[in-house]
This record gives C-alpha cells, sequence and structure tokens, in this order.
C-alpha cells in the first residue's frame, strides 16, 4: 500500500439541498485532506454537514443533492457531482450510523457480509465461506461463526454495527469512513469498539475518516480533528492541540459536553440553542448567536481558518487575538 501523499482531498465542497423554493447548504466549502493510515474525525452537533460530506465522498447523496468544489484520490481529480461508484467497496467504505436499518433485516448474516465478496471480488464457494468468516473474526464479533445465519433482529446493536463493519472491510479499502459507529451503544461497547478500529488502523493500514458529535469517543481514536459547524471547518489541528488548547468558542462547548466512552454519562448542560437550518444560515460567523464571545461584528463578516500553529488552525478573530496576546 502507497503511505506517501493523502489519499483524499476535498476543496471548498458544497454540498446544497432544495429548500424553500431556494438552496440551502448542508455543506458550506469545506477543505480537508486525509493521509494513509490516518484517522482523521469531523466533530460536530447533528446538522452540521458531517454526514452530508461523508455522502458526498461515498456518491450516495439523493439525487435532488447539487455537489461543488473539487475532490481527488491519490492525486487524480474526480467529479464532486459523480464520484466513480467502482471506487466504493475497493477503495472506499462506509460504515452508517444506524446498522439496524441499513441491514437488509430479511437477509442472513452471512448472506450480506457475503455480497460485497461476489461482487467485487467474484468469490464463490468455500473460498467465500473462508473469506466471510475471516471478516466478521476481522471485525471482532464474538461468536461470528455462530452468527452467521442469524437474521438482524437477532443481534445486539452491536452485533449490528459489527456485522456492517465486516462488511465494510471485505474488498479491503484504504479508507474507511465510519458515521457515528459508536452511537446508542453503552460505555463498554464503545470502548470495544473503538479498540477494534485502532487495532484495524494499525494492522491493515486503513485509513479511517471518522464522524462523530462526541470528542469523547473522538480522543481515544482520532490523529487530527476537524470541528464543523454549520457546514464549515471552524477549528482543526492535531488531536493534542485540540484537547489541549481549544480555541474556537464552538470547540469549548462541544469538549464540556464531552462523554467518556470508558466511563459514566457526563453531568453537563447542552449548548444553549440549536444548529441552525441550511435553509436558515446567520449572516458572519454562524455560531454567534449561540457563542457566549460574540461581538456585533462577528453577525456581520464570515470568519476564514487562520494558522494558530503549524498544526492548528480556527476561523475566529477573537480566538486568533487572544492567541496572539
Amino acid at each position: 500500500m502507497n503511505t506517501t501523499g493523502p489519499l483524499l482531498v476535498l476543496e471548498d465542497l458544497t454540498v446544497r439541498f432544495p429548500v424553500d423554493g431556494g438552496w440551502g447548504a448542508a455543506v458550506d466549502g469545506l477543505s480537508l485532506g486525509i493521509g494513509a493510515g490516518e484517522v482523521l474525525a469531523l466533530v460536530g452537533e447533528s446538522g452540521c454537514g458531517k454526514t452530508a460530506t461523508a455522502l458526498a465522498v461515498m456518491g450516495l447523496l439523493p439525487p435532488e443533492a447539487r455537489v461543488g468544489g473539487r475532490m481527488s484520490w491519490r492525486g487524480a481529480a474526480l467529479n464532486p457531482a459523480r464520484p466513480p461508484a467502482a471506487r466504493r467497496g475497493r477503495e472506499l467504505a462506509m460504515v452508517f450510523q444506524e446498522p439496524a436499518t441499513a441491514l437488509n433485516p430479511v437477509l442472513k448474516v452471512s448472506t450480506q457480509v457475503a455480497e460485497p465478496l461476489r461482487a467485487h471480488r467474484g468469490l464463490r464457494g468455500d473460498a467465500l465461506h473462508t473469506e466471510v468468516l475471516r471478516m466478521v473474526e476481522l471485525a471482532g464479533l464474538p461468536d461470528g461463526r455462530a452468527l452467521l445465519h442469524a437474521y438482524p433482529h437477532q443481534l445486539s446493536g452491536g452485533q449490528r454495527q459489527r456485522v456492517m463493519l465486516a462488511m465494510a472491510l471485505a474488498c479491503g479499502p484504504e479508507l474507511l469512513l465510519a458515521d457515528e459507529p459508536t452511537t446508542a451503544l453503552d460505555a463498554s461497547l464503545r470502548a470495544g469498539l473503538l479498540e477494534t478500529m485502532e487495532g484495524l488502523r494499525r494492522e491493515l493500514g486503513l485509513s479511517i475518516l471518522l464522524v462523530s458529535h462526541d470528542l469523547g469517543v473522538v480522543e481515544h481514536i482520532a490523529q487530527r480533528v476537524a470541528v464543523v459547524y454549520a457546514g464549515r471547518i471552524v477549528e482543526q489541528g492535531s488531536r493534542e492541540r485540540i484537547f489541549a488548547a481549544p480555541s474556537h468558542p464552538y470547540t469549548r462547548a462541544l469538549l464540556a459536553c464531552r462523554v467518556d466512552p470508558y466511563g459514566p454519562p457526563p453531568n453537563d448542560e447542552p449548548i444553549p440553542g440549536q444548529p441552525p437550518s441550511i435553509g436558515d444560515r446567520p449572516g458572519g460567523c454562524a455560531f454567534h448567536p449561540r457563542c457566549p464571545l460574540a461581538t456585533p461584528a462577528c453577525g456581520r463578516q464570515r470568519p476564514e481558518l487562520i494558522d494558530l500553529d503549524r498544526d492548528h488552525r480556527v476561523a475566529c478573530p477573537i480566538a486568533t487575538e487572544a492567541h496572539r496576546d
């Protein structure tokens, strides 16, 4: 596997949907890159554009979506409006947030794990059966052999999520997009799934784009973090920088609410208010109506990402000035 240069690069990615006779931006000029063997986390509340970004990369957005910007895979330009479907499975794979709805309820586990192996690798017979077993073991599914003949409704939430992971790994992708993979799992199951994903990164050189609203999960697996609000990255940097020296008020608010996947639930108050809808984005900094540090100027001009340090950028003039002082 090539380990030099970025695998995936997004530049000024936009994803728009029809809203009230116009168009609303779920993703609004988002840029990022992810390298081989790296875990990059997209963090933010629901509705901030994280999942829309992942679906745009996979080419799985609904037909009414309009996609713009630039996208490249290993340096080769892709049309962001039509990412090649052939890359799905072989190079890119995705674990969806709700395995109970993503899995086919009338097909056994063995059939669903075997499907990508048949479609992309042409396996049949004993070779197919052997590889199905290997995939469920690779995904860390306890008693995987015994569960192969079960249906999704007969599995726990953690087991269904690992079936999804087995299917995603079936064709040896280089980049795994994981959309809220630990949602609805208890602390022990969250921790176990994170350990499995970290093991896959180390053993297979797998890159992971992790979509999460939970910085407690991100802290245990990500190497870099991009904090997303209203379809834009408002802060990004190494995990160490983001957790040790968060600069954007939104990042600080998320950190105050984080859940430790290895511990009990937090007692912190949620962030006041709600993220804006895609059809009603405020002017200036989209976070300013909820920001405790906002000034009148924050509502007039939309800030761009500014370098604070070599591996730390923030889109907030107040945070930038505080850093300089």
